[in-house]
């Protein structure tokens, strides 16, 4: 009797851990990362009796948690994608709104600006058209520098966001470790610990939308997870934690870094793969500064074409014209575009200054430069990673430095690339290998640009060069309006309201041929000078075309026609030219000169190809989100086929178990039964 009523006593044990599993089940359908279980029976070991082996009744071998390895780790990975890809979806769509609305673009102002350059063209003496024009202008200036303001504050705020990140991806970390702890005590003393595998499973689920990680399995059940490219966070029971540090080559933002309990700190770089913190720093590095330096290249563009013409002119009160906006290569602009390596060598006097020489070869890239000794270096354009020659055949990698003897500290190298000028010099000694730099010759001056003049009347509309034909002239030549071409070969000051000098051009025996002219110094009207050196008998025309005076004179004139002996003209300063607008003319032809790109692009196409690269990678991300979506629901579908509760499963569950706990507790009452009968037979 013994042997049955054990038989239906583990029936009914067995079957009653079944039920309660079966509960468990149930009541956790809605808890989330919650993994279904399931009952595995086994049969106990039977006894040898009468020449039979005979069964002692079913044990629980083990309650087993319904899982698929490979369906987690893929469902980890599509919730990095997903997480990547909704962040950086978030920033593109604030870009969008930024650039390619109407009101807080540029477009409209830029339109504005020329509209109203072109009206105050139309009427130069006008006061109150200049004082519109100038208001434009500044307008202009703020929307850059307002433009710029937004991009700090969209970069201040996702450096907020990885701080909030990088604090919760630690917390996450601890509590994967504690997990493991815990489960390596469970294992350690025979158990399963099912609930705390589905708790570090979540945990992992839950970093993995803040950060891209890569799980190994370890002993007991533990688990190692790294990031980056392979910086450890969690390895077993011990902790790494992720932390910030002001990047060396941007100090408005923080890198991450991996710091151990001693203090010590590993780089973890800028590609993290996925998570939050991925679509983070994608939206820092390759788009926030790629604005920044698409921006600040534009307003160079224009400030430097339009101060150039400007510069050539003459204001409503005869003095010649100075900088419409800011010089593109003033001291602070310059001093602002090289950030020094936080490990150079001592002492700190490294100079590496940059310089914008050709605007139309300027690139939206930023650069670095790294010496591998005295005199060698490597210079990266870091957009494309190309070096050295790559970029242009003539760097070679060694520098050449002026002076005797030939080392920084006599003198200065210079590197030129992309339209940049880069001079290098250190006053105590050479260069040493190590030292680097980070040169950004674009970005920041959208906040630099600015209008250098209040006055309406300062703006330079006419040109400071007039010609006069002689009154006494017989033949038929004519001569152009004249144009400085050279402001510091023409005056001999910037606030000199005289060319140095004026000249006249007097036309000789036309029996020579070819015909020839004399220019002459026409300080004096009555009695012009021979110049020194003297410029007598020049060939008319000349053989070079428009070079009717030499290029040292910094102002240029053309003749044409057929000039009679004696006939005259002079050249002379603008005076009283308030209705001339020459200049005025030239600076309304920049809004469509090909100033950027090699030519191929104007400043205003320039933007307008930024701001359709802004739309198009918004769209793109739109369409990530999206995409990563539909792959996320699928993995997560497809683990909880596996893992998920389905109530239907465990409804029929619960009826087989009752039955079964019913059935053995029969079998105990049989039992019984026939134990009162063999009592009541030998009574």
């Amino acid at each position: 009797m013994t042997d049955l009523l054990n038989i239906g006593l583990s029936g009914l044990n067995s079957n009653r851990i079944g039920l309660s599993v079966t509960g468990q089940n149930i009541t956790n359908v809605n808890t989330e990362g919650y993994s279904r279980q399931s009952v595995e029976f086994g049969a106990r070991t039977p006894e040898f009796l009468g020449g039979f082996f005979l069964g002692t009744g079913a044990e629980v071998d083990t309650v087993r948690r319904i899982t698929n390895e490979f369906m987690v780790a893929s469902e980890r990975s599509d919730i990095s994608s997903f997480g990547k890809a909704e962040t950086f979806s978030t920033v593109m769509d604030q870009m969008d709104q930024l650039f390619s609305n109407a009101d807080s673009g540029l477009s409209g102002d830029l339109s504005s600006f020329y509209s109203s350059l072109q009206s105050a063209v139309d009427d130069p003496s006008s006061i109150e058209a200049r004082q519109v024009f100038l208001s434009t202008a500044n307008n202009l200036a703020q929307k850059f520098q307002g433009l710029q303001d937004q991009l700090l504050t969209l970069q201040n705020n996702i450096g907020q966001q990885v701080e909030a990140v990088v604090v919760e991806v630690s917390t996450l970390a601890k509590e994967v470790g504690e997990l493991n702890n815990q489960i390596n005590v469970a294992i350690n003393s025979g158990g399963e610990p099912n609930d705390l595998l589905d708790q570090r499973d979540q945990a992992l689920r839950d970093l993995s939308k803040l950060v891209d990680v890569r799980v190994v399995p370890m002993e007991n059940n533990s688990v190692s997870i790294s990031i980056g490219s392979g910086q450890p966070l969690v390895v077993g029971t011990d902790v790494f934690s992720l932390t910030t540090q002001v990047d060396p080559d941007n100090a408005a933002v923080r890198e991450l870094a991996i710091q151990t309990d001693s203090g010590a700190k590993t780089v973890v770089g800028n590609s993290l793969g996925g998570g939050m913190l991925g679509g983070l720093l994608d939206a820092q590095y390759g788009v926030i500064d790629n604005a920044l330096n698409n921006l600040g290249r534009v307003a160079l563009g224009i400030s430097g074409e339009l101060n150039r013409a400007h510069n050539l002119g003459m204001d409503l009160d005869g003095n010649q014209g100075g900088d419409l906006f800011t010089d593109i290569n003033n001291a602070n602009t310059v001093s602002n575009r090289t950030i020094a390596g936080t490990n150079n060598s001592t002492p700190s006097d490294q100079e590496v200054s940059v310089t914008i020489s050709d605007l139309s070869k300027l690139t939206t890239s930023d650069y670095s430069l790294t010496f591998t000794g005295a005199n060698t270096y490597v210079l990266t354009r870091l957009s494309d990673g190309k070096q050295n020659a790559a970029l242009d055949p003539s760097l070679t990698g060694a520098l050449t430095f002026s002076g005797t003897p030939p080392l920084p500290s006599s003198g200065t190298a210079s590197v030129v690339v992309d339209g940049l000028t880069i001079d290098l010099t250190r006053p105590s000694g050479n260069f040493s290998a190590g030292d680097s730099f980070v040169l950004q010759p674009t970005r920041g001056f959208s906040n630099d640009i600015a209008v250098q003049f209040g006055r309406a009347e300062s703006l330079a509309l006419a040109s400071p060069v007039r010609t006069i034909t002689g009154s006494n002239n017989t033949g038929t030549a004519s001569i152009s309006a004249g144009e400085v071409t050279n402001k510091a070969l023409a005056f001999s000051s910037p606030t000199a309201k005289q060319l140095a000098p004026p000249v006249v051009i007097q036309f000789t025996d036309p029996a020579t041929v070819p015909v020839t002219y004399n220019i002459l110094d026409n300080t004096n009207p009555a009695a012009p000078v021979a110049l020194v050196p003297a410029q007598a008998g020049l060939s008319y025309p000349p053989t070079s075309p428009n070079g009717i005076l030499p290029t040292s004179f910094g102002f240029q004139v053309e003749i044409s026609g057929a000039p009679a002996p004696g006939d005259t003209f002079s050249v002379d300063y603008n005076t009283g030219g308030v209705l001339d607008n020459r200049v005025g003319l030239a600076l309304t032809k920049v809004q469509g000169a090909g100033l950027l790109n090699n030519g191929k692009l104007t400043a205003e196409a320039a933007y307008g190809v930024f701001t359709q690269e802004v739309g198009s990678r918004t769209g793109a991300a739109r369409r990530d989100v999206e995409a990563s979506q539909v792959l996320l629901a699928q993995s997560q579908g497809l683990q909880q086929s596996v893992s998920g509760v389905n109530l239907d499963e465990e409804a029929a569950s619960l009826i087989e178990f009752e039955q079964a706990y019913n059935a053995s507790a029969q079998v105990i009452s049989i039992a019984r039964s026939i134990f009162d009968t063999l009592m009541s037979a030998v009574r």
